[in-house]
């Protein structure tokens, strides 16, 4: 029971990292579950209206860039008093031990970045020319999405150094080291796949600067999809190990953690699987990529619709679990 109970929080707390990657930041039930819950159904819903306002503007052009992303901005509020919530109660209760606010530093750097791309790009698309974005009919090649994409490289180095300073509570045991150790690595590493080398990939490759196929530069998002599911199944596995808990509620609470986490996490790793089928078939397929949407957003967009809406209904199950546990 003590090993399953260590691999059970390496998991679900690895779980925990790479499920929060659609959003910019993470959130803590240690702050407020109430209000922890809330934000994270919002950010959630805000960002399947986006999915659904980019769908319709891709099909029928009919709808203002600054509408489309309205949604994603008011998700980047939502981070920001998240953040500093999570920074009040960090300052309030260890405000001596530094290291502690690594962690909504580093979220903090993420919905900066992310921010400031945002703006740029928004501004790119409302005040350039529609042919400025088709760099494959220039006659060199332009970094028009890297240049735009430059606050997020930056801003995801440091998130990136400052995941990577290990917290130990003050009573911490070696074992306890080691497994937060060990999830502090591999939840970074996913990060830093998906939040650093993918962009970058994209951007390079509609940019013109690397010409591979489309299904080679989403290689990173294929890695992370394989991974989730690899965890899912052992979460799955690891329940029969959780029934020799003595605690009773603390066995039911870790075993409704584990399916919770593992349904979501099967969840984003089938509609990835789904989303990258559809999305680089339409990219390596045509000769302009970057135009001829209007027939195929819909179906390419439905997967992650899918996937919010499941996430939506699931996510003030899992905040109310996690209390539990906690």
């Amino acid at each position: 029971p003590v090993r399953s109970e260590h691999g059970t929080h390496l998991l679900t707390s690895s779980s925990q990292h790479y499920s929060s990657f659609l959003d910019e930041s993470y959130f803590s039930v240690l702050v407020s579950p109430r209000q922890s819950k809330t934000f994270s159904v919002v950010k959630l819903v805000c960002n399947t209206v986006f999915v659904l306002l980019l769908g319709v503007k891709l099909k029928f052009n009919g709808v203002p860039w600054i509408t489309v992303f309205l949604p994603t901005l008011l998700s980047n509020a939502i981070t920001f008093m998240t953040i500093k919530e999570e920074m009040k109660y960090i300052w309030a209760t260890m405000g001596s031990d530094m290291t502690a606010l690594c962690r909504p530093v580093a979220c903090a750097c993420d919905a900066i970045g992310s921010l400031a791309a945002k703006i740029v790009l928004l501004t790119f698309l409302m005040t350039k020319p529609k042919d400025y974005f088709n760099t494959e009919t220039s006659a060199s090649p332009r970094s028009v999405w890297t240049t735009a994409l430059t606050p997020l490289w930056i801003f995801v180095g440091l998130s990136t150094i400052l995941r990577l300073i290990p917290y130990y509570p003050i009573s911490a045991t070696r074992a306890y080291k080691t497994k937060h150790l060990l999830a502090m690595l591999l939840s970074t590493l996913a990060y830093f796949l998906f939040r650093g080398l993918q962009p970058l990939l994209l951007s390079l490759r509609m940019d013109n600067i690397v010409e591979h196929r489309w299904s080679i530069i989403f290689a990173p998002s294929w890695v992370l999809t394989f991974f989730g599911l690899a965890c899912s199944v052992l979460m799955i596995s690891l329940s029969p190990f959780v029934n020799g808990f003595t605690n009773g509620d603390f066995r039911v609470a870790t075993q409704r953690l584990l399916y919770i986490s593992a349904f979501q996490m099967t969840a984003i790793s089938v509609a990835s699987i789904f989303f990258l089928v559809l999305v680089t078939q339409k990219l390596d397929f045509r000769d302009n990529a970057l135009t001829g949407w209007n027939h195929d957003s819909v179906r390419v967009l439905a997967p992650i619709l899918t996937l919010f809406v499941a996430l939506i209904l699931t996510q003030p199950l899992l905040a109310r679990t996690m209390l539990r546990y906690q």
